[in-house]
């Protein structure tokens, strides 16, 4: 019985790894290491000068067609402890959208610049907050790993709606920003 659990745990490990399907997280994709994988962008285009975008789940583009390819933008700022990038927050723009099958609904992958931003590449995925915004406005979001952010939220004596609230408020400035991202949190208090 011993080894028909192992196996079962074995199997659904070996599915998650190979999907690649991450809840609430962030992934990468594109050149150097996928240069496929970032040709001939949904939105057509192209991709922006900076190197900073991002493909998103499907479900997005069912549900808004090409309308977040103009002006639309992924925000995301890291909660995860093991996120060792310079930047707490990045934002990217939309060109794209994950494969059906490799995505969750609250899953980004990001351009390989833009998820260098927030973590180093060796650690692959990263819980973050995020949302999709565009006009300046939130039109999906936030996404977040409740038990992540309560972690988040514990660790700096903040209650989990203060650290939504704060990243709200910054999501929208930083889109109204020319900057690429923020290299501190926002005030959570």
């Amino acid at each position: 019985m011993k080894l028909y659990y192992f196996l079962a745990l074995l199997t659904l490990l070996v599915e998650v790894i190979l999907a690649g399907k991450y809840r609430n997280s962030a992934t990468f994709f594109g050149c150097p290491d996928d240069c496929p994988g970032q040709q001939g962008p949904k939105c057509e285009r192209g991709l922006p000068k900076n190197g900073l975008f991002a493909a998103m789940p499907a479900k997005f583009f069912d549900k808004y067609g090409y309308n977040l390819c103009d002006k639309g933008y992924y925000i995301g700022m890291v909660i995860d402890p093991k996120a060792d990038g310079k930047y707490k927050m990045v934002k990217a723009k939309i060109v794209d959208q994950c494969g059906r099958d490799s995505c969750y609904d609250d899953q980004i992958d990001l351009s390989t610049k833009a998820f260098a931003m927030v973590a180093n590449k060796k650690h692959g995925v990263v819980k973050m907050i995020h949302a999709y915004l565009k006009n300046g406005k939130i039109v999906e979001g936030p996404f977040y790993s409740g038990s992540t952010l309560k972690k988040f939220a514990q660790k700096r004596g903040v209650t989990k709606n203060a650290v939504l609230k704060a990243f709200k408020k910054a999501a929208v400035e930083l889109y109204r920003s020319s900057d690429v991202g923020r290299k501190s949190y926002p005030s959570f208090k």
